[in-house]
């Protein structure tokens, strides 16, 4: 037979004292009912006698034998009872996590002074049908230990043997290097079969080894290099049950040093002092902060590892380079290695014999959607074709090579010359340079800029474009954008490399460099996969150096393989750099405000305004810090360049406000506020996704609130 268990939240608003149990019993203090007819019961969960208050929050778990038990609310005409609680509200599941974990939440009331001793719900039983009961909750003297209190066992006409799921009361986390460590408490934790991190809308999920387990307790780790959103720990066990409870998201990381003067910073990797040239960092890729396994939180870089002394040589030349993608970090934008003791990362990627990047390993470019890294990189095989391959990680150091992703073909890329001729193809299909972001204009999607051989343009190269639908792996409905193409004499084979878009002053803007000289720019205010000519909404072609001001434009001459890297779209820190020719090496500045018709300044990389100063504020913020739900707490974070008035409310699904949180001046800088989870008139409102929204001067900042009790 087919049994069902669910888990009911009950609520009581009173203040306990300390307790050690809580007693359960139907109303006439018998521990079993037996009936045949389908009957209306009352259940009491009572306080021992020595403490004589129930805790506010526990959980009331059942479970019946092919049955379904309903809780029945008292009218809400009717008066709440002097000492006794008794369920006023019954919401059903709201969530994908309530309804998968059959949670119904009861709100309690009792009037007088006296916090209630005792609550009361009217439960309908099925006839014929037998299961049970039983309440577990966290010490109400301390609602962060990990102290449990149960109650004994109520059952109706007998009972079941089948165990009551298990249900997780608290979480709480440690993470302050790569080393990641969940704790939980709650009940029935020894059925967990797996535990796992999870987006509160269910966008991503990160599996997590358990690590020690009890029937209270368990523990896991796993090693994440990125920070931790608030999120959701799932349990779950052999039968199918699952459990889950909300998780705080990471505390900021520490303040980045702040670095000595410049407006141009560099890396250069020296393995040999007589030849610091000897390794080209060429095409890389920035990943803006992350844990090491010392603790800091860095800046971490991965770059091709040409090796010029085996290139030049004759007797080996460049099929024997460029076979692994190097790694550093940094905590200052100024100085790149490794923390004392540990050697530098050079074989984060490498090549593989047998598979598509048997020859040569190029260009990463890595982006991260929930807690896992993706990098995307150019694999060449020893036939020289080229494709785009796979790799992922969740600590940035160990890293799982998956097979190629995109390649020149009739389903992926049908536009593209499978077989290119001239000096510098040789035959082999030519697809490289992934650069890879966020859909602008399709939540959800992600886009893929690349650069091949078009058919329309052959033997010139062009950007191409394709699109994902969220799992990073298909990648399909490509196309060419025809702004990139140069469009010089047919006699002259122009290569496009190092594509990347992003958006700044209003118009989306695609870098490309060409005939490994030159960068050239792109702009449309459209969309940065305009296919149009660029004679419509593309600008035409112009070079990097002419969209700064003059007296900076020398700066840019040798500079190559260009990448865009946001740290903060909401404090405005922004970095280009570049592959270039004078150092041989990654040269990275901060792109400042610039009137037109200039697109930027050059400004000094500055690690320390990616630390949240107030003075790195550049427009207003509100962030969702994590939630507390032990005491059903939600933390948010203002963000404010100056002293301003601010108004922040919490508003349900339907635009209905309920509670105001803060109106009136707060000061410059980041200011944390928390919401309890009750309305205006201090009733809990019911688990569910709610919307916190701030305004400020001319400003209005809005994020999703999921709160689960």
């Amino acid at each position: 037979m087919r049994r069902l268990s669910w888990g009911l939240v009950l609520l009581i608003l009173a203040i306990p004292n300390s307790s050690t149990a809580i007693q359960l019993h139907w109303n006439g203090d018998a521990t079993d009912l037996s009936f045949t007819e389908a009957t209306r019961c009352t259940l009491v969960v009572q306080a021992d006698t020595a403490e004589g208050r129930l805790p506010v929050q526990w959980r009331l778990l059942w479970t019946a034998d092919s049955a379904y038990v309903s809780p029945v609310p008292i009218s809400s005409d009717a008066p709440c009872q002097t000492g006794v609680a008794e369920a006023r509200t019954v919401s059903a599941p709201s969530t994908s996590t309530e309804i998968a974990e059959n949670v119904v939440t009861a709100q309690f009331c009792s009037s007088g002074d006296t916090p209630a001793s005792s609550a009361q719900f009217v439960l309908d039983l099925p006839g014929g049908k037998k299961g049970k009961f039983k309440v577990v909750a966290l010490d109400p003297a301390d609602p962060d230990s990990a102290h449990v209190i149960e109650s004994g066992v109520a059952t109706f006409n007998g009972g079941v043997e089948a165990d009551f799921r298990p249900v997780v009361l608290r979480s709480t986390t440690d993470h302050r290097s790569t080393a990641f460590r969940l704790s939980a408490v709650g009940a029935g934790l020894s059925q967990a079969q797996g535990l796992a991190l999870s987006a509160p809308d269910g966008s991503w999920q990160m599996p997590l080894n358990i690590a020690t387990q009890s029937e209270t307790a368990i523990s896991a780790t796993a090693s994440l290099a990125a920070s931790v959103p608030a999120s959701v720990v799932e349990l779950s066990t052999a039968n199918g049950s699952v459990a889950s409870a909300s998780v705080p998201s990471d505390p900021p990381p520490p303040p980045l040093a702040p670095e000595n003067g410049g407006c141009v910073r560099r890396f250069e990797e020296v393995l040999d002092p007589q030849d610091p040239y000897m390794i080209q960092p060429k095409d890389f890729a920035f990943v803006p902060g992350g844990w090491t396994p010392s603790g800091s939180w860095t800046f971490h870089l991965f770059y091709i590892r040409q090796n010029q002394r085996i290139a030049m040589n004759p007797n080996t030349g460049p099929n024997f380079t460029s076979k692994n993608i190097g790694h550093q970090v940094s905590n200052d934008l100024a100085n790149w290695n490794w923390p004392r003791s540990q050697a530098a990362d050079t074989m984060a990627i490498r090549t593989r014999g047998g598979r598509f990047d048997s020859l040569h390993v190029w260009a990463p470019t890595i982006v991260q959607q929930g807690l896992t890294y993706y990098m995307f990189y150019t694999g060449v095989d020893k036939d020289q074709k080229q494709r785009i391959g796979l790799a992922t990680s969740t600590d940035l150091l160990s890293w799982t090579q998956t097979d190629s992703v995109l390649e020149v073909n009739n389903s992926q890329i049908p536009w593209a010359e499978p077989s290119p001729l001239g000096p510098r193809y040789g035959g082999a299909a030519q697809l490289r340079d992934p650069y890879v972001m966020p859909d602008p204009d399709v939540p959800g999607d992600w886009l893929m800029y690349f650069v091949t051989v078009s058919k329309a343009y052959s033997p010139g190269m062009v950007v191409g474009v394709a699109r994902s639908h969220g799992d990073m792996t298909s990648w399909g409905s490509s196309f060419a954008l025809p702004a990139t193409h140069h469009p010089w004499p047919a006699d002259t084979t122009f290569v496009v490399e190092s594509p990347h878009a992003f958006y700044r002053g209003g118009n989306w803007w695609v870098f490309s460099t060409v005939n490994g000289d030159s960068v050239w720019a792109n702009s449309d205010a459209y969309s940065p996969t305009d296919t149009v000519a660029a004679s419509s909404r593309w600008t035409p072609s112009q070079k990097l150096w002419t969209l700064v001001p003059p007296d900076q434009a020398g700066w840019f001459y040798y500079w190559h393989a260009t990448e865009y890297l946001q740290v903060s779209a909401a404090n405005d820190i922004e970095y280009l750099a570049a592959f270039t020719d004078d150092i041989v090496g990654i040269s990275y500045t901060q792109m400042r405000p610039a009137t037109s018709p200039y697109l930027f300044n050059m400004d000094c990389p500055s690690a320390a305004a990616v630390g949240g100063e107030a003075s790195a504020i550049k427009q207003p913020g509100l962030l969702l810090t994590g939630a507390m739900p032990a005491r059903s707490h939600i933390g948010f974070r203002i963000q404010l360049p100056a002293k301003m008035r601010v108004h922040l409310a919490v508003y349900d699904v339907l635009g209905r406000r309920l509670r105001v949180l803060a109106d009136g001046e707060l000061p410059s800088g980041t200011t944390d506020m928390m919401w309890d989870g009750h309305d205006a008139s201090g009733a809990p409102v019911d688990s569910g996704v709610y919307f916190a929204c701030m305004t400020t001067e001319g400003t209005r900042r809005a994020v999703r609130v999921p709160l689960i009790r």
